[in-house]
């Protein structure tokens, strides 16, 4: 039990660390990527094994990324989800250079980036690790 509540808390704390930071050193922002997107946070039960109180292995969400260089990230928890409980709405800054999409704080705190896995006029699939993806869809 206080394994699987480890799991649950690490993978809270990558989607808040995902909604709150992240930086990079371009300055390109692809007007492919502006607007509304639904998303949709996944992870497979399988990377978990031992996690044995979660109902859902996905988590949906929205990503709005403006031409100013603001993204506004909302990851809709719930209970039961393996990436947390509760709604986290944070605004920051987006940049994107080769394959690689980074948020970034107002600190300009380093942290992490996502790799863009493929990109299609309205699909863009992200992942954040080995085994967290986000697929974003207008």
């Amino acid at each position: 039990m206080i394994r699987n509540n480890m799991r649950k808390y690490l993978l809270t704390l990558l989607v808040a660390a995902t909604v709150f930071g992240c930086s990079s050193t371009s300055n390109e922002l692809p007007t492919s990527m502006l607007g509304e997107w639904n998303a949709k946070w996944e992870t497979f039960a399988e990377s978990y094994p031992d996690v044995t109180d979660v109902k859902s292995f996905t988590m949906d969400g929205k990503w709005t990324f403006d031409e100013k260089g603001d993204i506004t990230v909302a990851a809709y928890g719930f209970e039961g989800c393996i990436f947390g409980e509760d709604t986290i709405i944070h605004t920051q800054k987006w940049k994107v250079a080769n394959d690689t999409l980074s948020l970034i704080n107002d600190d300009q705190i380093h942290g992490m980036t996502y790799k863009i896995v493929s990109q299609e006029e309205d699909k863009i699939k992200l992942q954040l690790m080995k085994d967290i993806f986000v697929h974003l869809e207008k």
